[in-house]
């Protein structure tokens, strides 16, 4: 705090009456610029990559190293030795390689800073121009942490904002889709899995809401890359902070999973909505029923419900 309260003296000392200052905020800028979503995308792919590659390295360890554990019994002291170096120098080459991509300067940085450049200069750009055109002495960014208070009237981010979506032209209703994902129910117990309970309740989900307006599937593939760089191989074994990820991952709003049980006739349904824009839990409950037929208007009533209020 003292070196702000320092800052803030000195910087007052070369303000005179009648200077124009202003202020915008960065993270604002950034999280509300309509591209924003697509240098996530390119960026969110590359690193994609870059995990399966580090996993499959990290797997080839793994198994040369249980490969190594069954089989020292009956190897000789040189064969021992000789595993023993290809251990290591896999594990060499695995941390290598994870350092050269996220490293301080490694790959992953080198790429954000390659793909905020275009970004940077044209808010850059658009500052310059305010700035000339309209006296302003300086602009300072309050998302830096040294500006402690400002006046909410000396704030010109939106119209920094507006003139950085002006090359996505005007929006249109309806235009943007909401990408969502269903994961199938995990079946707890024979009785649950023998009626196919939890890919049902995946099915009755879809096909309740296949006709909302501005919904779209996220694509199949996308979910599967992304799944598996987060260790998922079967989408219903999906954990709350799993589908945080995958849905940030893979642009995807509204991710949808839970698990069943039946036992008898009681039927017990627990559901978990993730807003992937928020990334955060959006809603999680149970649906407990002894009645079957009742059950799929259950869903429709509560689930269903759930995502329609998700997407006001």
């Amino acid at each position: 705090m003292r070196k702000v309260s320092v800052i803030l003296v000195l910087f007052s000392m070369f303000l005179f009456a009648g200077d124009k200052i202003g202020f915008i905020d960065s993270n604002r800028i950034l999280q509300e610029y309509k591209g924003t979503k697509d240098l996530q995308k390119k960026y969110n792919e590359k690193i994609n990559e870059w995990q399966q590659k580090a996993e499959k390295m990290k797997k080839e360890i793994e198994e040369l190293q249980r490969q190594f554990q069954t089989q020292q019994v009956i190897l000789s002291e040189t064969a021992k030795a000789r595993k023993l170096q290809e251990i290591q120098e896999k594990q060499k080459e695995y941390e290598n390689f994870l350092q050269s991509i996220w490293g301080p300067d490694g790959e992953a940085k080198k790429l954000n800073d390659q793909l905020m450049k275009p970004f940077l200069a044209k808010v850059d750009s658009i500052l310059k121009k305010i700035g000339e055109e309209e006296g302003y002495i300086y602009i300072l960014d309050i998302s830096s942490g040294v500006v402690v208070y400002a006046d909410p009237g000396l704030d010109i981010t939106d119209r920094v904002i507006d003139e950085l979506n002006r090359e996505f032209g005007p929006e249109v209703a309806g235009e943007e889709k909401v990408y969502f994902y269903i994961a199938k129910f995990k079946d707890i117990g024979g009785e649950a899995a023998g009626s196919n309970l939890g890919e049902r309740i995946k099915n009755t989900i879809l096909a309740s809401i296949k006709d909302k307006e501005n919904l779209e599937q996220t694509d199949l593939t996308a979910i599967s890359s992304a799944m598996s760089s987060e260790g998922v191989v079967n989408e219903e074994d999906i954990t709350q902070d799993k589908a945080l990820k995958v849905a940030e991952k893979t642009n995807t709003r509204i991710f949808v999973f839970g698990n069943v049980e039946k036992t008898g006739e009681d039927v017990t349904i627990n559901y978990f909505i993730v807003n992937g824009e928020t990334a955060s839990l959006y809603s999680k409950g149970t649906i407990k029923t002894k009645d079957s037929a009742k059950l799929y208007d259950d869903i429709k009533n509560v689930i269903v419900q759930k995502i329609a209020q998700l997407l006001k």
